[in-house]
């Protein structure tokens, strides 16, 4: 016998009150799975909402290649011999990124895409050149949102 049928033979004698007919609750009423209980599993705990930004975010940084480049425009530690990004800026040039990685320009450029379209960070065309900044301000809502839920 399955746990459903068991809980409406018990509804029956007077167990939980929900008709076998209806449901009140669950899939067969049209709502969510475990709305009913019957199947819930025991000490579930209700998990955090976890934004849409900060998942982009972790899905873009689970590539090796795209992490290598965040980690070293969020540190400073990929030197440029741009001319026109200035040293405070902390920024650097796609062909920057490719030496530092050793890829194709269209392989790095499409992991800055994906970087870029996280938020982590931000690209300015400067001429013919595009710059790549971290983005401060997306990274330390992805920090502080990390730090909430683990």
């Amino acid at each position: 016998m399955g746990l459903m049928a068991g809980a409406l033979r018990g509804s029956q004698t007077g167990g939980s009150g929900v008709s076998p007919k209806a449901p009140a609750e669950g899939p067969a009423a049209g709502g969510p799975p475990n709305a009913g209980g019957a199947a819930r599993s025991r000490g579930a705990a209700v998990l955090p909402r976890v934004s849409r930004e900060t998942v982009q975010a972790l899905r873009a940084l689970g590539n090796p290649a795209r992490l290598r480049v965040f980690l070293a425009l969020r540190h400073g530690a990929m030197g440029t011999c741009c001319d026109r990004i200035l040293y405070y800026e902390g920024g650097a040039c796609v062909g920057d990124a490719v030496n530092m990685l050793g890829l194709s320009q269209s392989t790095v450029s499409h992991h800055l895409k994906v970087l870029q379209a996280s938020g982590l960070v931000r690209v300015e065309k400067r001429g013919q050149w595009s710059c790549l900044f971290p983005n401060h301000q997306a990274i330390e809502r992805l920090k502080r949102e990390l730090a909430e839920l683990l």
